[in-house]
């Protein structure tokens, strides 16, 4: 996907000459003080926090001269760019939804190795997997512990334990293991779900 270049054309206040400036060189040219942005058009600014926020072009000087900051990394315009992308692509609708809860039951189903499963046999997009389980957080943690315990409570759960006589005693330190056991299947399946 082609990132969107920003930069602004700027007219000098001693001779109207326009000139385009990268991003990468409007930090410089508001420094002067001789260059002025158009009415109209948006700078992307940080304060000296790093916070972003637009201005008009028209006003951008006076911004930096009051509060510090300068221009926006270019790098960090085109990341925002790409999440809010990718929210609008995974972070809403029922299919989504849907994709998030069964990825996520499956993975605690498989004790963490269904994702490197789904990206190294079954061709899924890891960006896809990665962003819907970053948007759907909550749906995604509790497909994952279902996906975990389902097993346990399908094969006599409690039931079982109690007629083979060990107590809750024994089954709370084990409550744990449903989580370390997904965490060593996510390092056995390449730590896949940390890269992406």
């Amino acid at each position: 996907m082609p990132e969107e270049t920003k930069g602004l054309v700027l007219r000098h206040t001693g001779t109207n000459e326009e000139r385009y400036f990268s991003q990468a060189e409007l930090a410089s040219a508001f420094d002067t003080g001789d260059w002025q942005g158009r009415e109209g058009d948006t700078a992307y600014l940080v304060d000296d926090d790093g916070n972003p926020y637009q201005v008009d072009a028209s006003r951008a000087s006076q911004h930096i001269q009051f509060q510090g900051g300068g221009a926006e990394a270019q790098g960090a315009i085109d990341e925002r760019s790409r999440e809010a992308i990718l929210e609008r692509k995974y972070g809403s609708g029922v299919g989504n939804w849907f994709e998030a809860w069964n990825e996520s039951l499956l993975q605690g189903a498989s004790f963490g190795t269904y994702k490197a499963f789904a990206v190294k046999a079954l061709g899924e997009d890891p960006e896809a997997i990665s962003a819907r389980d970053r948007f759907w957080r909550k749906t995604s943690l509790a497909g994952e512990i279902s996906g975990a315990v389902i097993p346990f409570l399908l094969s006599g759960g409690l039931g079982a334990t109690a007629r083979t006589g060990i107590g809750a005693a024994d089954i709370i330190p084990a409550i744990g293991l449903p989580r370390l056991a997904i965490a060593g299947g996510e390092a056995l399946g390449g730590g896949i779900g940390s890269r992406w």
